[in-house]
């Protein structure tokens, strides 16, 4: 009998955010006020960065985790793949050497940076925008941070 191949948690990590839209029409009118190029910090599976790419956007996406890199490549077809370049990079240490008119970091992830890690990403960020141009951070509503946490004899349903 052959191995059971685990999924991997860029596949688990898809199967949980895949059916998030709501948020996609914030990003979408941000891209289309201050257009491109634009750059994503934490692409993961490409969701955020995929939309715009099909909306006609140019846009890079970054991404430190190399099983998301993958994943998204997969996903990634023409006419959208054609605008998109995706870069296995660190977002606390990253170089571009051209600017960008808006940089966007969905789905919470500024937020799993320690105060080093977010100073190091934001002197980045700081490089990379043309002058005026901003970078629009998705962070967590400090109101559920306060809920209780989940009881224990009970399995998640989805991420937290």
């Amino acid at each position: 009998m052959p191995p059971i191949e685990s999924p991997s948690f860029a596949r688990l990590y898809d199967a949980q955010y895949a059916h998030l839209q709501e948020d996609l029409p914030f990003w979408t009118k941000l891209a289309d006020r201050f257009g491109d190029p634009i750059l994503e910090l934490g692409f993961g599976t490409g969701r955020v960065l995929l939309h715009l790419a099909q909306l006609g956007h140019q846009i890079a996406g970054l991404d430190n985790d190399p099983q998301m890199l993958a994943f998204t490549r997969q996903v990634l077809k023409p006419p959208a793949s054609l605008r998109v370049s995706l870069h296995l990079l660190d977002m606390t240490q990253f170089e571009f050497g051209h600017p960008f008119e808006l940089i966007i970091v969905p789905c919470n992830t500024f937020a799993y940076l320690d105060d080093e890690g977010a100073r190091a990403c934001l002197k980045c960020c700081h490089r990379h925008l043309t002058p005026g141009k901003p970078l629009a951070l998705d962070l967590p509503n400090p109101h559920l941070l306060q809920e209780p946490p989940p009881d224990p004899d009970h399995p998640l349903t989805e991420f937290v």
